[in-house]
């Protein structure tokens, strides 16, 4: 997108895809600067067609929302903790901090630092992470849109000890298991219109998915080693802090 970003932010080892929206509409503002954060296998190319809207809508001057590591064009380094839930609200709280800092420094004005944080499913971990992250100087609203909250819990009530087990019993085969399930999603994900199928799914309404739609999910899994992103992702779930 023209909108696409790359930047080195703190506490990240690589460089993280970000979008820029910038409304040049004439208003008096009453945000400053709205963040979205996405869900699961998506991006924030998912927020694409919504941005212009959002930003007439709650009059905000700039709109940013980054890819959360394991997934869209954000590296994928090695170190499970650059997955976790922790280092995306991480890379969102440093990218509200110097945009808003560009923008104040940019107007020389004292306008009141207020923000709107915006996550989609899994992405709402995320944004409420980082609520607790920004400085506390700036004002926040909060909007989660079909939050994934309930994962926490299903996560605490699993089988604790089936689960050592089975870490204990796979782990001389980890390597083996990793590239054999790299394998077979590569494979299934690589099959003609199984981005679409999926999308359909759970689409609100099915009839309503584009080629652009379809397109802006399956564009990042062209980048080499997506699909080891999104493992170490899953295994950086379970070291994830406890948030609810």
């Amino acid at each position: 997108s023209p909108l696409s970003r790359y930047s080195e932010l703190p506490g990240f080892k690589g460089h993280v895809h970000w979008l820029d929206y910038k409304n040049h509409r004439k208003f008096q503002p009453r945000l400053a600067l709205a963040h979205v954060n996405h869900g699961f296998g998506a991006s924030s190319l998912s927020w694409l067609p919504a941005l212009p809207a959002l930003a007439d809508r709650f009059q905000i001057k700039r709109l940013v929302g980054h890819d959360s590591p394991g997934f869209g064009f954000t590296d994928r380094p090695k170190d499970l903790h650059s997955y976790t839930f922790e280092s995306s609200a991480d890379i969102g709280a440093s990218l509200v901090h110097e945009t808003l800092n560009k923008e104040h420094n940019a107007t020389s004005n004292n306008d009141t630092k207020t923000v709107l944080l915006m996550g989609h499913s899994m992405g709402s971990l995320t944004t409420l992470e980082m609520a607790k992250k920004l400085d506390p100087s700036i004002e926040q609203h909060i909007i989660l849109v079909d939050p994934a909250l309930g994962y926490r819990r299903i996560q605490k009530q699993s089988n604790t000890r089936l689960a050592n087990a089975f870490k204990t019993i796979t782990r001389p085969f980890g390597h083996v298991l990793t590239a054999l399930g790299c394998y077979v999603v590569r494979r299934v994900m690589e099959r003609p219109n199984s981005w679409r199928t999926g999308l359909r799914a759970v689409w609100g309404d099915p009839s309503r998915v584009t080629d652009s739609d379809v397109l802006r999910f399956q564009w990042p899994a062209i980048a080499k080693g997506w699909e080891r992103g999104l493992f170490r992702y899953a295994k950086a779930l379970s070291i994830s802090k406890d948030h609810l």
